[in-house]
Formats: structure tokens, sequence, C-alpha cells
């Protein structure tokens, strides 16, 4: 089906070539009339060109893509009559690229990648494999791509409105959304949180109490934070009950909460005028001290230091102390911080394909989405990390371990780690921690000699054993040998 002249013009450089190439193909197989085996041959090879195509940055090559992933999924495989486990075996390759493409920066294309997907699960020959739901479903880590994050949520939206949640027999049921909703509750972003949110009012409107089973349990504890405060009190309204703040709301005089306001007003304006002065003081000093100081030439890793106020000035990073590791050195001053991070920091890691220096942590998502050879790589379904086109022969690696939910991957030794800081910082920087982390064996030594160091100065000899004896010279002297037992 694919011969030479067709896998030139795929990856020829010219996209036109690639759309061409993508045509001739979809019309090979929109004709074929051969037996099962060579269908089946055709759909493997189909497949592996539409999740390669899926990669191109051109709307018209993916949008081409598309269309072959249509016909292979939709009347290829029913007019041929596929077993199950090919058409899983082709949506397994094809799947986390598309939905990888839903968090794409351009509109366009982020769109198309959404509706490909809604429209594919409905498809017959699909909807009962509940594959594109099982994977719609999954929960994602909270330091995910905003825009990947709002577009997964988008998708369990539209999903929920074709497929049936209450009966779950499309794969798609009350349990599994409520599961990626709470940990969607959990990302850095607002507006994924708030579409989470969304969905588990809706789910709780039509199905009840079922939904809290996969939140924190409802106490005074729970509800200080406000998201969760927030929705308890939308469920609450749904059930009919009274929230205290629209107790309070609807029992409090609107002529005594006039004259209070009124009564404080001339002393809130006074406050507000101090705050101010205090502020412009505040800031005239610091531009003070700001002139004065040395100017340091800023590096690539600047971008990554904390910024604060200008009113609290105690919380700035010292220039002798590394703000991963915490490490602190008088040399880091001397332009020695950035010689820190390219070669010794143990939460820091070169890229082995651009050479920049990444935090282990976040390692995987640059290869993803920010390393200029992210073409390279896709992640994998079962472990998240970042593995080569060649699915099959990762996963028959020992490294390949399915993840747990709330953990993140450590790319060096495939460990699943619990989110968080610490936890990362235990694991880059501990004495049990990561075996495949050689800077921090390095830095586990060089700690261990400061501390000898700083012991040996600390040492002070007792009174106790100090003798002074006198003896007296010729000349009628007397000489002070001190010695130490």
């Amino acid at each position: 089906m694919i011969d030479e002249t067709k896998i030139g013009k795929l990856y020829h450089r010219n996209h036109a070539q690639r759309e061409e190439a993508l045509d001739e193909i979809y019309q090979i197989l929109n004709s074929f009339s051969g037996d099962q085996e060579d269908a089946r041959a055709h759909l493997r090879a189909g497949s592996f060109v539409v999740a390669r195509m899926f990669r191109a940055d051109v709307l018209a090559t993916f949008s081409h893509s598309l269309k072959l992933f249509h016909l292979l999924m939709n009347d290829y495989v029913r007019r041929h009559s596929i077993q199950k486990q090919d058409i899983i075996a082709s949506l397994e390759r094809v799947l986390p690229v598309l939905l990888q493409r839903t968090g794409d920066s351009n509109a366009r294309l982020r769109q198309r990648a959404q509706e490909a997907i809604i429209e594919s699960a409905s498809y017959p020959e699909l909807k009962p494999l509940h594959i594109i739901t099982h994977y719609c479903v999954l929960p994602f880590n909270k330091t995910c791509a905003p825009r990947l994050a709002i577009s997964r949520c988008e998708l369990i939206e539209e999903l929920m409105k074709i497929l049936d949640v209450k009966t779950g027999e499309n794969g798609l049921n009350v349990d599994n959304v409520s599961k990626f909703c709470a940990q969607a509750l959990e990302h850095n972003a607002g507006e994924v949180r708030e579409l989470a949110m969304k969905l588990l009012l809706s789910l709780y409107k039509t199905h009840g109490s079922i939904v809290k089973r996969y939140l924190p349990p409802d106490n005074d504890q729970t509800r200080r934070i406000k998201k969760y405060r927030d929705m308890f009190d939308a469920f609450d309204r749904m059930d009919g009950r009274t929230v205290k703040g629209d107790e309070k709301a609807s029992t409090s005089d609107p002529s005594e909460t006039g004259r209070k306001q009124g009564g404080t007003s001339d002393a809130g304006k006074r406050d507000i005028l101090k705050q101010q002065n205090i502020a412009r003081e505040q800031q005239k000093n610091f531009d003070a001290k700001g002139s004065t100081s040395k100017s340091r030439t800023p590096t690539r890793l600047d971008r990554k230091t904390p910024t604060t106020s200008v009113a609290d000035e105690s919380e700035f990073t010292p220039e002798n102390t590394c703000i991963f590791c915490g490490e602190k050195n008088e040399d880091f001053v001397r332009d020695g911080l950035e010689q820190h991070y390219w070669a010794n920091c143990p939460m820091l890691r070169r890229c082995q394909e651009c050479n920049q220096v990444v935090e282990i942590g976040i390692y995987i998502d640059h290869l993803l989405r920010e390393c200029g050879k992210k073409g390279k790589y896709q992640q994998c379904p079962r472990c998240t990390e970042a593995i080569g086109n060649d699915f099959d022969v990762h996963v028959k690696l020992k490294e390949c371990h399915e993840t747990k939910p709330n953990t993140s991957r450590c790319p060096l030794c495939h460990m699943n780690i619990p989110e968080g800081d610490k936890p990362w910082r235990d694991h880059l920087m501990g004495v049990d921690g990561c075996v495949k982390n050689p800077r921090r064996i390095q830095a586990l030594k060089k700690n261990k000699y400061s501390q000898q160091q700083q012991q040996q100065k600390s040492v002070v000899v007792p009174t106790s054993q100090v003798n002074v004896m006198k003896k007296t010279t010729t000349g009628g002297q007397k000489k002070v040998t001190t010695t130490v037992k």
C-alpha cells in the first residue's frame, strides 16, 4: 500500500507533498477490497501514518490526517469486519497524539482535534469498546498545561451530552467522571478548577450525593478552602438547605448596614491615604537601595527566581542561595550560581536533546511541549513518560510501570513520586533518594565534607586540660610554656 514514493512524500518538507500522499492513501483504503489479513495490515499501516501526521503543525496537513482517521475508524473497520483487538491497537497508537493536540496553541487545530474525538466516540464500531472515553477521563497532573487541561474538561462536558452517563454503558459513568473532576479541582489554573466545578455541579444535579464520594469530607476544616466551600454551598442549595451566608444576608437590616458604612467612610478614607503614603516611602527606599547596589548580568534561569512585593524585602532570596536546592555558597555571588545550575544542582539536569537546563520534576513536560525536538516524543498513556515513536518496544521495558493517582513520574529512575515540592526534594536530594541522579551523590558528599569542616572549627579545648608551667631562666625572667593534654 505504502511504497517508497509515498513515504518520501509523507516526510517531505513541502506540506503539499504530504497532503498529496495522504490523499493517495485515502483513495487506496477507500477502494480496498482484499482479504481479512491484508485489511488488518492496511489498518496498522494507516494508523501509523495518521499518528505521525497528527504531529504536523500545518492545519491543512492535520485536516487531511483527520479525514484519513475518520475513514479508518468508521467505514473501513465496518466494511472489512476488523476485530476488536486490532481496532483497540490502532486507537491506542493514535488517540494519545490526538488528545495531546487538543492543547495546541493553534485554536483552529485545537478545535478540530476536539471535534474529531467527540465525533469518533459515537461511531458504532468504537462506541462499545469504551477506549475513547477511557482515555478522556484519565486524570491529569495538577501541573498539566492549562490549555490542555481546559480542553480535556471541555471534552468531558461534550461527551456527557452525547453519551448516557446514568447507565454507564458507553464507558462514561458517574464514578470515573467524578474522579476526573476531583483531580481537576487540584489544578493550578483557575479556569480548569471552574470547569471541574461546573461538571461536578451538573453531575450532582442528576445523580445526587454519589459525587461526594470522591471529594473531601464536608466539615469545617474542608470548608476553609474557598473552592470546596463554594461547591458544598451549591450542593446545599440544590438540596434545598439554607446556607449560612444567604441566611445572614436575608436577616440583616439594610438601613443599619447603610448607617454603619456611612459612619466609617471618613475613617476608611484616612486609612487608605495613610497606606498610600507608607507605600510611596517604601518605594523610594527600595529604589535608593537598588540604585546603589551592584548590577548583575541576568541569566536565562533568572526568570524562575520567585518575585516578591516591594513592601516585604525580607523575603528576597539571597544571591548566595540556590532557589532550587537551597544550597548556600559565597561563590554564588561572584557569578557562580549559573555554574551551579549547569553542573551541580541536584534538582536540575541538562536536556539530552537541546542541552537546556531544566528542572527534573518538569523534564517530561519539557520534552513533550518545550524542547526543540519535541516531535521525536510522545506521552505514554500507561506511565506518562516521554517516549519515542515505538510504543510497543517501550511497553515491553521494565521501566514502564503504571502511574498511580496523585503522583508524578521521575524521568531518571522511573518511580512514582507523590505530588508536591517536598517529596521531589526528598527524592532528588535525600540519602535514600533517586539512585539514578548523579548530582545527588555529589551534593551529599559535599554536604558531608562541609559538616566535617564546621565540626573541626568548632572544637574548643577545655580549660581543665591546660596546665601552665613556669620555669625560671638564668636571667631571672620567667618563661611560660602551655601544654595541652
